[in-house]
């Protein structure tokens, strides 16, 4: 699907349906050394029950966008522009894992779809919350993530953005990912523990869409 006509399809929803939206961007690392333990057959299973359970959920499928990007030796490439997850339900393709680590580049790439969400919101005068961040890795970036990881710890100390990262391998990813944080907080988790940590999230998620004005600190992304 081409960009501009992805843009018509954006904004066509956001005519329609006038829900607070929960933003949700996450940026996975698609390289060979996912392959290792299934790593990436876990995250595939686990994105796939998050739409599933969210699409299914009658009182927060209309809140909550996704948008996935992927980092590999084929690039920074955006599997799904910020869709509704209604819309994805059935359609999500497997990640397939290529070459390196692109990290900076990725996360770049996420600041800018998801700063372009949220004035897509503002100007169809939807509320939504702040949106989340997820950075799952498992290994160290090859190129350089000191810039970004700046811009990022600078829109959370501004309540623009929540972030949280996941260390899936021996822990050499885990400086790169803790740069991003404002506590150098980077959870670990196995292959078999991913698709837990998407249960997870889709109930961090639906509490969210609920939450009254004041409550939003109450859903932290923290397992």
């Amino acid at each position: 699907m081409d960009y501009m006509k992805q843009e018509r399809l954006s904004s066509a929803d956001l005519i329609q349906n006038s829900a607070n939206r929960v933003p949700v961007c996450l940026c996975v690392d698609a390289s060979y050394s996912m392959l290792q333990d299934h790593r990436i057959d876990h995250v595939n299973n686990g994105i796939r029950s998050f739409i599933q359970n969210s699409a299914d959920d009658a009182y927060v499928c209309d809140s909550i966008d996704l948008c996935i990007i992927t980092f590999s030796g084929r690039g920074v490439q955006v599997l799904q522009p910020f869709t509704n997850v209604k819309k994805l339900k059935g359609s999500f393709t497997d990640i397939v894992p290529s070459g390196g680590t692109p990290m900076g580049a990725a996360v770049r790439f996420a600041v800018e779809e998801i700063t372009r969400q949220r004035e897509s919101y503002e100007t169809y005068g939807i509320t939504s919350y702040r949106p989340w961040l997820i950075l799952m890795s498992d290994g160290a970036a090859d190129d350089s993530v000191a810039e970004v990881a700046r811009r990022v710890r600078e829109m959370q100390q501004t309540r623009q953005l929540k972030v949280k990262c996941i260390g899936m391998g021996s822990g050499e990813e885990s400086s790169d990912l803790a740069a991003f944080t404002l506590n150098e907080r980077v959870e670990t988790c196995g292959a078999l523990e991913i698709e837990h940590f998407f249960d997870f999230l889709s109930r961090s998620a639906a509490g969210l869409s609920t939450a009254a004005p004041g409550e939003e600190d109450q859903y932290d992304i923290d397992v």
